[in-house]
């Protein structure tokens, strides 16, 4: 469940980044693709756009360097409610007669 979660919270950021640099650049979209898996994986590797973007695009990029190199699990993690802090159980109380 949990590589399920990861996996789908990955393709997920991916998406959300990429449609916001389709957004503010002007560039081909598989560029922009890998551009945006390549900064989500933290691999170094680009296809020489990166100095063209626009500020905003290099936001993008750099938000999601950083969710990349923390963890997708973690950034949902932090990002969600500590509403969950409680159990959803209550262990019981009871005096037992020892002897």
């Amino acid at each position: 469940r949990r590589a399920t979660a990861v996996a789908a919270i990955s393709a997920m950021i991916v998406l959300v980044a990429l449609t916001l640099l389709s957004l503010t650049e002007e560039h081909d979209f598989v560029r922009l693709l890998f551009e945006t898996v390549s900064a989500f994986g933290t691999v170094g590797l680009s296809t020489g756009i990166t100095s063209t973007l626009t500020v905003a695009g290099k936001l993008v990029i750099s938000a999601t360097m950083f969710v990349g190199r923390c963890g997708p699990l973690t950034v949902a993690l932090a990002v969600a409610s500590a509403e969950n802090s409680k159990p959803p159980y209550r262990l019981a109380r009871e005096s037992l007669p020892i002897g």
